[in-house]
């Protein structure tokens, strides 16, 4: 449990001409969560992962108007805090195979699933929830330290914003009404994408 008390922030909201961010002391909070993560050997050359995680998290008492809808009252405190996944979880293998003189080849692959997240205060700007898998082949040559592989992250080729902020500029699908979490904005946004389905080939040397 972690009890937050005069929480500063960084709060952005839409201006007349452009994002407005204000360094605030917004509200107390109080986040509760446990994790748990272990590995297991299912065989000599077979180890399996897994991690799960919950966290409850919510405001204790709010004195800035996080909404910006002209009071602050219980539509505040009812907000999620920014950046808090409910739960995570993921698992992934590993995989070892012995070529003898020839080196070793190590396979992994791993699933983790994040809810979704508020990236405002206000929660108008929001992120999806986002499974991702992510392989790995790595031949471990036999000269010392160098090592090839070829992997895959995001194969699932799920859209994830690296941020979601509202912009005063209206699009053609704005709807001029703010709510949390909505599915068309009330404004523009400025939302930039991050990297979808990368496949790719590495070749690594230590020395």
């Amino acid at each position: 449990m972690t009890e937050v008390g005069n929480m500063q922030r960084e709060v952005n909201t839409a201006g007349a001409s452009g994002v407005v961010q204000n360094i605030v002391n917004t509200a107390d909070a109080t986040i509760y969560g446990i994790e748990f993560d272990g590995r297991v050997a299912l065989t000599e050359t077979l180890l399996a992962s897994f991690n799960v995680g919950f966290m409850d998290a919510g405001y204790d008492d709010v004195f800035f108007d996080l909404n910006a809808d002209g009071i602050v009252d219980q539509d505040d405190i009812n907000l999620d805090l920014p950046r808090v996944p409910p739960m995570t979880y993921g698992f992934g293998l590993i995989k070892d195979f012995d070529l003898g003189a020839s080196g070793a080849i190590v396979a992994q692959a791993n699933y983790q699933h994040r809810d979704r997240i508020a990236y405002t205060d206000s929660n108008f700007g929001w992120i999806q929830e986002a499974d991702m898998i992510d392989v790995n082949v790595t031949w471990e040559t036999p000269i010392e330290g160098l090592s090839a592989s070829i992997y895959g992250k995001n194969l699932l080729d799920e859209v994830q914003l690296g941020n979601d902020t509202q912009l005063p500029f209206p699009g053609p699908n704005s709807t001029g009404v703010n709510n949390p979490y909505q599915t068309l904005p009330s404004g523009g946004t400025f939302s930039p994408l991050k990297k979808g389905r990368l496949l790719g080939l590495e070749l690594t040397y230590v020395y």
